[in-house]
């Protein structure tokens, strides 16, 4: 029996083919998702690390939660295993309950600065190897059984897409081998932070971020941030 997806779905998976790293990955993933389930808020957590994109996400937010994926992640951990042996998406505060999510980090670091209600979670992978997870924030009501079903729907094609761009970004020939906090350092060069801001967002001195960015810059075989930033694209390096 053929597997009949929507015209708008298979041209996301055209575009995980094509891919070279997960920005241009995540671009189609939330327009679809924004046409086929819909939110007010959207991004992506691999390996307690949030994606290049986060469409609705305040900026200073998402500056201020760098670091601390993984304490969000163990808040959802029960959630998580729960929904990875089952259809694989949940709404926090019909698992949690309003009052105790209310009393987690996540909801006082992300949650509350965006008036969200609830958010619709997407967890790829298996309980003993978890992937990814899509994460949807709604702040003008509560997510319905139909976008529920939407997106369980989707789950396998795009565990499918992640796997594939997940295997792209271990194999890319000549790429130097960072540390997590030397690709988020490439994050921040990205989008044209100063060290000072750099300090500020990882929670750290002036001068270690000083000298972890001579280390970065000996492992790209740079020596400007402009040269780092053209180096990062060159090996299509995942952003933190």
């Amino acid at each position: 029996m053929q597997l009949m997806i929507s015209p708008r779905l298979a041209e996301l998976v055209d575009a995980a083919a094509v891919a070279a790293d997960w920005a241009d990955y995540e671009r189609p993933l939330f327009g679809w998702l924004e046409h086929a389930v819909g939110f007010d808020l959207a991004f992506c957590v691999r390996e307690d690390r949030i994606g290049p994109h986060s469409p609705g996400f305040d900026p200073k937010v998402r500056r201020e939660s760098v670091g601390r994926f993984h304490e969000y992640s163990r808040e959802y951990e029960p959630m998580k295993q729960k929904a990875l042996r089952e259809a694989g998406v949940a709404v926090d505060v019909e698992f949690f309950g309003r009052t105790a999510l209310q009393r987690t980090r996540t909801y006082h670091d992300l949650i509350q600065p965006h008036r969200g209600r609830s958010s619709l979670l997407l967890f790829m992978g298996i309980p003993t190897q978890p992937l990814a997870t899509l994460v949807l924030g709604c702040t003008r009501g509560e997510f319905t059984s139909e976008q529920c079903a939407a997106l369980a729907e989707a789950r396998s094609l795009l565990t499918v897409c992640e796997l594939a761009i997940a295997s792209r970004q271990t194999t890319i020939a000549g790429a130097p081998d960072l540390s997590p906090r030397e690709r988020e350092l490439v994050q921040y060069l990205r989008l044209g932070y100063t060290n000072r801001e750099i300090a500020l967002a990882c929670g750290t001195s002036f001068r270690t971020v000083r000298n972890q960015l001579s280390h970065l810059f000996q492992k790209l075989e740079v020596s400007t941030r402009s040269e780092a930033v053209a180096r990062s694209f060159e090996h299509s390096l995942p952003l933190s």
